[in-house]
Order: structure tokens, then C-alpha cells, then sequence
């Protein structure tokens, strides 16, 4: 566990953002850690998908603290992943607010093209689990198959001590992910 990422004060006047930088190598080592114990699980699970983008948001003012690649991701889609793990943690940010969505698999919906993207011309993305609400912050992933981002996220934040193991698997639960055990038992031993 990373222990050391424990002690947040959420009164911090600045926001979650410059508490945590001296945090924020430990917690993308394991991020990165978790995806290579994803990639190590069957094809069947993984597809061909080897990277993509996590993003950690303030779950009280919504704010990114980071956006940052993991693993490889092809050139093409860079952008993609990049801009969908912001749109899955926004989209959580905002229902969370209006209705306590725990999961941005809790409004997906691949028909619908994200947030703001018709206004950049871009293909419809739809809109897609992959984000949790972990105590204080909102974490995505985008890059893997919808169930690989979600149990990425899951998985690190239950290393991280954002959320318990019990909460983990009551989300686990909510969008029938059943990446979520294997992976966490990869990470785990």
C-alpha cells in the first residue's frame, strides 16, 4: 500500500493539487506498475491495447491535478485516449454532483459523442466507464478496453488508500467488471 499518500486535508485553500506533487511519483509508479500487471492477463481481456492516459481530478472542485500517459499508445491515438479519460473524469465530476454516480459507467452511453468534442469536429467518441469516485479525487483511464480502465483505476486506488478493498468491489459490482479480481490478485502478490 502507499501509505504515505494517506493524510489529505481537504480545507487546503489551494485545492488537493499542491499537497500532493511531492506524491505523485509513488502513486504513477503503481499506476504503471498496474498496467503491466493488466497486460499480463489473457488476450482475451487485454485485446491489443497496451497504454493510455490517467487522469486524477479534485472530486470537490473538479479541478485536473494531472493527465499523463502510461504504457504505449499508438500516435493515433494519443489525443483520443487523452481527451476521453479528461471527458470520463469530468462527466463523473458533474453526476456525482447531481446524483452521487459512483462510476462513469453509470452514464455511459457509446451512441453519444462526448462532451464538447462536436465542436471540434471529431468523430463520436461515445461516452464510456473508466472513471471512479475515490474519496477525493476522480480518477480515469482511457486506452484500455472498458473494463481494463475501470479495474486499473479501482485497483490503484484501493493500493493507494483512497478507497477500501469493500468499496472497490461494491463499484466492481455496480458495473459488473470482472477484470477487476484478477488484476487486483496480479497486483496484490
Amino acid at each position: 500500500m502507499l501509505a504515505h499518500l494517506h493524510g489529505i486535508n481537504k480545507t487546503n485553500q489551494g485545492g488537493l493539487m499542491p499537497f500532493y506533487l511531492d506524491r505523485m511519483p509513488a502513486l504513477l509508479d503503481k499506476a504503471d506498475q498496474i498496467l503491466n500487471h493488466f497486460l499480463n492477463l489473457p488476450r482475451e481481456i487485454t485485446g491489443e491495447k497496451t497504454g493510455g492516459y490517467l487522469t486524477m481530478r479534485d472530486s470537490g472542485n473538479g479541478q485536473i491535478i494531472l493527465c499523463v500517459p502510461l504504457g504505449h499508445i499508438p500516435s493515433d491515438k494519443v489525443h483520443k485516449y487523452a481527451m476521453l479519460s479528461q471527458e470520463k473524469a469530468w462527466r463523473l465530476w458533474e453526476k456525482h454532483s447531481q446524483r452521487g454516480d459512483k462510476l462513469s459507467w453509470q452514464s455511459r452511453d457509446p451512441e453519444l459523442c462526448a462532451y464538447g468534442f462536436q465542436s471540434i469536429g471529431k468523430d463520436n467518441w461515445g461516452l464510456w466507464g473508466g472513471a471512479i469516485h475515490a474519496g477525493p479525487f476522480i480518477l480515469s483511464f482511457s486506452g484500455l478496453p472498458e473494463m481494463g480502465d475501470e479495474a486499473l483505476v479501482l485497483v490503484l486506488a484501493v493500493l493507494a488508500d483512497f478507497i477500501t478493498l469493500k468499496k472497490a468491489w461494491e463499484m466492481a459490482t455496480i458495473s459488473n467488471n470482472r477484470v477487476f479480481d484478477p488484476l487486483f490478485n496480479l497486483a496484490t502478490t
